[in-house]
């Protein structure tokens, strides 16, 4: 797996031209942050990329991302001192932004770009299924039994150490968006009014509820 972004990008959305071919050029699997941006999708047709786009329910993907909010160092930026309810809030606001602003952008790409959206659910519930669907997007062909294989040998219990930690193996929890409040929901669905013609059900199961 290779990343198309800069280190010195702490979240991994902006575009960077050089990063992007060196990723391109490692080969393996492009796992990015990346929304659908003029210059996002300009390699992807010059390059032949066919992208899939994986989302998450967005308040279980915000409540993964404020346990790592530490961790995200920002030029200028500290939160020694902030409250842990403003740390909450500035980890909501942050990053709630972008994940919007990236499924509206892949949501509404020219309709000439093969594009493959799964759900984390799906990659939880039947990896081997999801695994297939992807194989056959980009014009791989590989039977069944290779595929169980290959899921099978890539288990973190089967890995050394150091391949583990290369890995960057997240199991997700469905349900902790849970522990937001309406009120800090409703920050967050003020920003699909900005997208009219966008479905957020993809991310949020009560959208136009």
């Amino acid at each position: 797996m290779t990343l198309p972004n800069s280190a010195n990008d702490a979240v991994g959305v902006a575009f960077d031209l050089l990063d992007f071919v060196r990723a391109y050029m490692a080969g393996g699997v492009m796992h990015s942050h990346l929304d659908a941006s003029a210059r996002t999708l300009a390699m992807v047709r010059l390059l032949g990329i066919k992208p899939v786009v994986q989302t998450r329910n967005i308040f279980d993907a915000l409540a993964s991302y404020l346990d790592h909010l530490d961790e995200r160092v920002y030029a200028g930026s500290s939160l020694v001192g902030v409250s842990g309810e403003y740390r909450r809030r500035i980890g909501i606001l942050r990053m709630a932004r972008h994940y919007v602003d990236m499924v509206a952008s892949w949501s509404t790409v020219p309709a000439d770009l093969d594009v493959l959206w799964i759900d984390y659910a799906e990659v939880a519930d039947d990896l081997a299924t999801v695994v297939r669907r992807v194989l056959h997007h980009v014009g791989r062909k590989v039977d069944a039994k290779s595929v169980q294989a290959a899921i099978r040998n890539a288990e973190p219990a089967r890995l050394a150490s150091p391949q583990r930690q290369n890995l960057r193996f997240n199991k997700g929890v469905p349900g902790r968006g849970a522990m937001f409040t309406d009120e800090e929901k409703a920050w967050v669905r003020a920003l699909y009014a900005e997208y009219p013609h966008v479905d957020f059900s993809r991310i949020d199961p009560d959208f136009g509820a």
